[in-house]
C-alpha cells in the first residue's frame, strides 16, 4: 500500500508524539508513585532486573528475579514494601516504588505497532472496497446508460409505429371512401347505361316511325302522283 509522503509523515510524527508522551507519564509515574494502593497487576518499571525476597529487608533471602516489564500480582502493601506473586506462581517482598500501573513502554509501543498494522489492513481492505464499490457504481453506471439508450430507442420505436398505425387509419379510411365512391360510380354507371339503352330503343323507335313516315309518305304521293296521270291519260 502506498500513501502520500505527507500522510506518512503525519503519522509517523503521531507514534513519536504518543510514545513520547507514554515515556513522560512513566517517567513522571517512576518518580512520583501513587499515594493511593492498591491491589491488582502491576509491571517492573526499571531497567534493570528486581529481586523478590522473602521479607522486607534487603538482608532476606532472594527468592525470584523479574525482569522489566514483567507483571506480578500485588497482593499485600507495608510501607516501601509490596508482597507481590509472579507469573510463574512465586512470592515475595520488593520494594513497592518499582511498580507501576502502566504498561512498559516496548509493550506500549509493540501495541501501537500492532494496532497501525490492523490499520494499515483496514485501510488497504477499505480501498479494496471502496475500488470494487467504484466499478460496481461504473458498471451500474454504464448499464443505466444502456437502458436509457434502450430507452429512447423504444420511445422512438413506438412514435414510429403509432404515426405509422395513425397512417394505417387513414388509408384504411381512404379506401373505404374509395369503395363507397367506387360503389356509387358503379350504380351511377348502372343508371347511365339504363338510360343510354332507354334512349337507344327511343331513338330506334324515332327512326322506325320516322322511315315508316318516309315511306307512308312517298306511298301516297306515288298514289296521288298515279292518279294524276291516269287522269292525264284519259283526257287524251
Amino acid at each position: 500500500m502506498i500513501y502520500p509522503s505527507g500522510r506518512r509523515k503525519s503519522g509517523r510524527l503521531e507514534v513519536i508524539t504518543l510514545v513520547t508522551f507514554t515515556g513522560l507519564l512513566l517517567y513522571l509515574g517512576i518518580l512520583l508513585p501513587p499515594a493511593v494502593h492498591s491491589e491488582g497487576y502491576y509491571y517492573i518499571t526499571p531497567s534493570t532486573e528486581i529481586p523478590i525476597r522473602s521479607g522486607k529487608t534487603q538482608k532476606n533471602r532472594i527468592v525470584a528475579i523479574v525482569p522489566d516489564g514483567a507483571r506480578v500480582e500485588l497482593l499485600e502493601e507495608d510501607g516501601p514494601w509490596a508482597f507481590v506473586r509472579t507469573g510463574s506462581g512465586k512470592e515475595g517482598w520488593m520494594l513497592r516504588r518499582y511498580l507501576s500501573k502502566s504498561p512498559p513502554l516496548r509493550d506500549i509501543v509493540d501495541g501501537l505497532k500492532r494496532k497501525n498494522r490492523d490499520l494499515i489492513k483496514e485501510t488497504d481492505t477499505l480501498h479494496s472496497k471502496l475500488a470494487a464499490i467504484s466499478s460496481e457504481s461504473d458498471e451500474c453506471k454504464r448499464q443505466l446508460e444502456t437502458c436509457i439508450a434502450q430507452a429512447d430507442s423504444t420511445r422512438k420505436s413506438y412514435e414510429v409505429l403509432k404515426r405509422d398505425s395513425e397512417n394505417v387509419v387513414q388509408i384504411k379510411k381512404m379506401l373505404t371512401d374509395t369503395v363507397r365512391e367506387l360503389e356509387t360510380a358503379r350504380q351511377e354507371l348502372a343508371t347511365s347505361k339504363q338510360k343510354i339503352h332507354g334512349l337507344e330503343n327511343s331513338n330506334n323507335i324515332k327512326w322506325f316511325v320516322a322511315g315508316a313516315g318516309v315511306l307512308l309518305i312517298g306511298w301516297i304521293i306515288g298514289l296521288i302522283t298515279g292518279r294524276k296521270k291516269r287522269r292525264r291519260t284519259s283526257l287524251l
